[in-house]
């Protein structure tokens, strides 16, 4: 998301927030805490449990189910999906006849199923736990299902540089784990029998395949996610913050959580997205005002009327 200064010229952005990290950028979680603690939600049976208070009895599923998109994350609809698993080659289309009795599954064992269908900065990407292909019209959907701390070794390498500390990466580690934790409990991908998909929607997921030492950071840090108040918090993340990290505001929150306050951040001082600036043709703008207000009265001037804490823009008027 992105904070803008809007001109009768066109749009000028001085502060570069994504939803998620991408691993070829600066990183920076620098976003101040008041009173979040990190708790051990795991029960005996290595099971995340809400506990301090939440509902007797209620727990996550052991398993999240991701959405994949195709290559270059345009769609969740693939023509074909192709690949590898157990040694054997397969290839499905939405004409498959194994489709007749409903959604085919794979499961790839130890060594995971390489979907050579897609391909991600890794090359063909490999998935573990179980593939769920589901016939949607004259496409395919495509969803894996595994295991949170196994998901979580496909998404830190992801979301962080794998040569980054090792404190950092564990830190990155909890804090994927919250938000998917929070995002099972939800109501998933809109329209799709999913908890998350594996794009900057959510968080970035087998775009680099696991690493020996993000591997660990999950390992170290297996069950531990934040909270406040005995609740989990709402645990986003971003790459830059040009010199002041952002709140949930960013994220369309009404008013910043009491656990985050925006503080000083010169981390990514030397990042290439730090500042930036876009142009949108004032013909655009008007489109999109005209789109809202259902008139097609001219577009003369657009206001920032609404700062965040950090100073990023948030409300505008025209």
């Amino acid at each position: 998301m992105h904070s803008s200064d809007m001109q009768s010229d066109g749009v000028q952005s001085d502060d570069t927030q994504s939803n998620h990290m991408q691993s070829d950028d600066m990183r920076a979680n620098a976003t101040q805490t008041d009173d979040v603690q990190t708790s051990d939600m795991r029960d005996e049976n290595m099971e995340i449990s809400e506990k301090n208070g939440a509902e007797e009895g209620k727990t996550t599923p052991k398993k999240i189910r991701v959405l994949l998109m195709d290559s270059g994350y345009r769609s969740y609809e693939h023509a074909e999906v192709s690949g590898v698993c157990k040694g054997k080659v397969f290839s499905y289309t939405a004409d498959s006849q194994e489709f007749e009795s409903g959604p085919v599954t794979l499961n790839g064992g130890k060594k995971g199923i390489e979907v050579t269908s897609i391909e991600r900065q890794c090359g063909n990407p490999v998935y573990y736990g179980k593939l769920e292909l589901i016939r949607n019209g004259e496409s395919l959907n495509l969803i894996n299902e595994l295991s949170l701390e196994e998901y979580l070794k496909g998404v830190v390498p992801s979301e962080m540089p794998p040569s980054y500390e090792e404190q950092a990466l564990m830190a990155q580690a909890v804090c994927a784990r919250t938000y998917a934790w929070k995002q099972m409990q939800g109501e998933g991908v809109s329209g799709y029998p999913a908890d998350v998909d594996d794009s900057v929607s959510y968080q970035v997921y087998g775009n680099i395949q696991p690493q020996e030492s993000t591997s660990e950071a999950v390992e170290e840090t297996k069950g531990l996610i934040l909270t406040r108040e005995g609740e989990p918090i709402e645990a986003y993340y971003f790459s830059t913050s040009a010199g002041a990290t952002s709140t949930d505001e960013i994220w369309g929150a009404e008013e910043a959580a009491p656990y985050l306050k925006s503080v000083v951040c010169e981390f990514d001082e030397n990042s290439p997205w730090r500042e930036w600036k876009v142009t949108i043709p004032w013909e655009n703008l008007q489109q999109k005002v005209s789109e809202r207000t259902g008139t097609q009265e001219k577009l003369l001037s657009v206001e920032v009327v609404r700062k965040n804490e950090s100073g990023a823009a948030i409300s505008f008027r025209w």
